[in-house]
Formats: structure tokens, sequence, C-alpha cells
């Protein structure tokens, strides 16, 4: 195998959580010197934001190798950008539904924690659905630019690809993850008045 550095998602998620929690504990000691009140419950929505954008980043940018000499074979990224073409395609003559499951579902499955998570991150401001799903649509089309510049950048056998379908099934999750969280609020809004009642 060439000499170079190759990153896995267990090698990602060892040194990317432990980091992301070290920060957080200074933002917390910090707080605390300035005598500001911890809201727990925001506290563990931002961290589990937090942890679903490094799980997002080690899904869709890993494995990455990084050779230190210049590879005489490597895949150059694709790009798709005729909706639902590739996609029709691809549930109609896939052999593997493993793959079916993966790039179809696996795009919507991957983005519905977003719809859910964003809208209790930022509160009464950024909870509505426009903001939600354009913020989506934000989220994942930079996946895509990122994705093509790595595929330009780190040259490897591994093929990567910027498509327009993964950005609609990727819309497509967070707006589940949104009506999900519609759906969370009005029940503990329920659940609310009727312990008001009682």
């Amino acid at each position: 195998m060439p000499e170079g550095m190759h990153i896995t998602m267990s090698y990602w998620l060892i040194r990317a959580i432990p980091v992301w929690v070290l920060f957080r504990v200074v933002i917390l000691i910090v707080k605390k010197i300035r005598k500001r009140n911890i809201d727990i419950k925001n506290e563990f929505i931002i961290n589990l934001f937090a942890l679903y954008l490094i799980f997002v980043a080690g899904i869709v940018f890993l494995p990455l190798s990084i050779y230190w000499a210049k590879q005489k074979y490597y895949s150059l990224p694709n790009i798709n950008y005729v909706p639902f073409k590739d996609l029709i395609k691809t549930i109609i003559y896939a052999s593997y539904y493993k793959y079916i499951f993966i790039n179809v579902f696996g795009n919507i499955a991957m983005f519905i924690p977003f719809g859910l998570l964003f809208p209790l991150l930022w509160g009464e401001k950024f909870k509505g659905l426009k903001v939600t799903i354009l913020s989506g649509i934000l989220l994942s089309f930079s996946i895509e630019v990122l994705q093509f510049i790595e595929g330009n950048v780190f040259h490897s056998l591994l093929s990567r690809s910027s498509d327009i379908n993964d950005i609609i099934l990727n819309t497509l999750g967070a707006l589940i993850g949104y009506f999900a969280y519609v759906k969370l609020l009005k029940k503990n809004r329920i659940n609310s008045s009727l312990n008001d009642e009682f």
C-alpha cells in the first residue's frame, strides 16, 4: 500500500468526540466562573447535535486517504446535475438492494435528526419550517461541494460523487425530522396543559 495517512471512521470518532467534550467542559467552566445559568436541557441538545454532525462528517467524508506521493491511478469525483435521473435508474436497475437502501433511505435517514434537532437547538427565532429546510439544503449542498473538493485534492481509488439527488433526499429527511419535531412539540403542550388542569 502506498505510504500516506489513512483516516477511518473509528480514527475520526476517537479524536473528534474527546476534542468536542473538552471544548464543552471549558465553555461550562467559563459560564460557571461568570456565574451564568447553565440550562441542562439546552446543553443536552447542543451535545446531541454536535455528536450528530461529527457522525455525519465521518459518514460523508471518510474513509480518506492522504498519500505523500502522487498516485498513478485514482478516481476523479463525478457530478450529477439532473434531478431523479440516476436515482430512478438506481431503484429500477440496481441488483443489490443493500445499495438502494444505503443510497436512497440512507440519505433520507441521515438528515431526519437535523430536522428534529435544529429547531430544538435554535429556539423560537429559527424554529420555522422554512428556516429548517433552507438550513438543511445549505448543509447538504456544502457536503456535496466539500466531497467534490475532497475528491479533487486527495486523489484516491475511492470515487466521490456530488449528486443533486443527495440534496433532494437529504431535504426530504430534514422535512420528516421537522414534522417529528412539530408532533413532539404538540405532545408536550398537551401534556403541559393536562398537568396544569390537575
